[in-house]
C-alpha cells in the first residue's frame, strides 16, 4: 500500500524570479508502507531545462516499490528568461528539500537521510543541490526557509551542462575539441555540506563522462565518499539501452553500503 501527495512548493505570488510560461511547481511524495529504509529520495527528471522527461521521473516507482520514499521534482520550465538556464530548478530544490525536511516526522523520514537523484540537466540539478546548498538559490519567502536544504546523498545519472570550455565557458558541454581538456562550471561550490554521491554515465555519450568523472576527482580530493559507474559504448539517457542491465540495482548496493 502507498499513500501518495501531491504538495506545492510556492504559494501564489512568492514564487522567486516568476517567468511567463512557468507552471507552479511542485512535488508528487510516494509513501510506501512498508518501508526498508528511513531515507527520502527527491527525484528530478531530465530534459534540458525546458521540459520533464516522463520515463525519468517514473524512476521514483522502482524505488517506492523497493519500500524507499520518494518525492519527483516538477521544477519549473522552461528556462527562465534573463537567468541562467539551471535557476528556477534550483530554486525549486531548494524549496523542495525544506519542505520534505519540513514533513520528516510526520513521514517517517530520518531528516539527515534525505537524498536526491537526478538524470540530464536533472543530473546538471542534483550536483547543484547537493554541492552548494550553503549558497543560496533565492532570498527567504517565509519560516519554511529557515530549515537547511542540504542533501545527505546524491545520485548523479549522466549530467549535463557540467564542463566548461576553460577559455569562454558558454554553459555548454557538448563534445566538441577535446573534453579532456575541458574544466568544471565554475559555479559548482563544493561547499562544507557537500555529501556523498553516486555517479552514473555513459562512454559515448554526447554530454561528455568527463564531466562525471571530474566530479568524481573533486569529491574524491576531499575526502568524500564517491562511486563513479561509466559503461561502455553507452549514450545518452542509459534507461534506453537495453546493453546496460540494472543500473538502478548499482545504486540500491550503494545506498546499502552507506548505510543510507
Amino acid at each position: 500500500m502507498l499513500l501518495a501527495l501531491t504538495l506545492p512548493l510556492w504559494t501564489e505570488g512568492t514564487v522567486p524570479d516568476c517567468r511567463p510560461g512557468q507552471e507552479l511547481s511542485f512535488v508528487e511524495v510516494s509513501l510506501p508502507e512498508r518501508r526498508t529504509a528511513d531515507a527520502l529520495m527527491i527525484v528530478a527528471p531530465g530534459g534540458s531545462y525546458e521540459k520533464l522527461c516522463a520515463w525519468e521521473g517514473a524512476a521514483a516507482k522502482w524505488f517506492a516499490d523497493k519500500g524507499l520514499a520518494t518525492a519527483v521534482l516538477h521544477y519549473r520550465v522552461p528556462r527562465p528568461e534573463g537567468l541562467p538556464k539551471h535557476q528556477s530548478a534550483w530554486e525549486d530544490a531548494q524549496r523542495a528539500v525544506r519542505l520534505v525536511r519540513s514533513h520528516a516526522a510526520e513521514w517517517k523520514v530520518n531528516p539527515e537521510n534525505i537524498g536526491f537523484i537526478g538524470f540530464s540537466a536533472g543530473g546538471n540539478l542534483a550536483i547543484r543541490t547537493a554541492v552548494s546548498s550553503q549558497t543560496s538559490a533565492y532570498v527567504r519567502i517565509d519560516a519554511l526557509d529557515d530549515l537547511p536544504c542540504h542533501v545527505n546523498w546524491a545520485v548523479v545519472c549522466y549530467p549535463a551542462y557540467v564542463l566548461s570550455d576553460c577559455k569562454d565557458y558558454d554553459g555548454t558541454n557538448r563534445q566538441k575539441g577535446n573534453p579532456l581538456d575541458l574544466a568544471l562550471d565554475p559555479t559548482f561550490a563544493f561547499d562544507a555540506k557537500t555529501p556523498p554521491m553516486f555517479l552514473l554515465h555513459g562512454d559515448v555519450d554526447d554530454y561528455s563522462p568527463m564531466g562525471s568523472v571530474l566530479i568524481y576527482r573533486e569529491l574524491h580530493k576531499r575526502k568524500i565518499p564517491a562511486q563513479l559507474f561509466v559503461y561502455s559504448k553507452a549514450v545518452h539517457g542509459l534507461g534506453h539501452d537495453v546493453n546496460i542491465g540494472k543500473w538502478e540495482l548499482r545504486i540500491v548496493d550503494w545506498m546499502e553500503s552507506m548505510g543510507f
